[in-house]
């Protein structure tokens, strides 16, 4: 899969997003969230929610190496659905200030 193991673009959202375990990962989705609920830069926020997406899609193409144990996929598919949940309840809320 070309770009799945790509640089990070950032530093600081490459350190929290974890694939360790699935506690782990609640934690970090939790950070995440947080952080994009209190930020006001749209800016932001969008990186917040690609990351989020880049982990949920990386987690699925983990599932789908063949060399890897049945519990190891089912780990890296519990954790695929915490970003993928939390994608999801990201919402952007644009004030009509026009």
């Amino acid at each position: 899969m070309p770009g799945m193991y790509k640089k990070p673009r950032t530093n600081a959202y490459s350190k929290l997003v974890t694939f360790e375990s699935s506690q782990d990962a609640k934690k970090s989705a939790l950070i995440l969230e947080k952080e994009f609920r209190t930020t006001p830069i749209r800016s932001k926020r969008l990186l917040i929610k690609q990351t989020v997406n880049y982990a949920s899609n990386r987690a699925i193409g983990k599932t789908k190496e063949k060399n890897i144990s049945p519990t190891t996929r089912q780990r890296y598919a519990e954790i695929s659905k915490i970003y993928r949940d939390l994608f999801n309840r990201l919402k952007f809320i644009e004030s009509s200030c026009s």
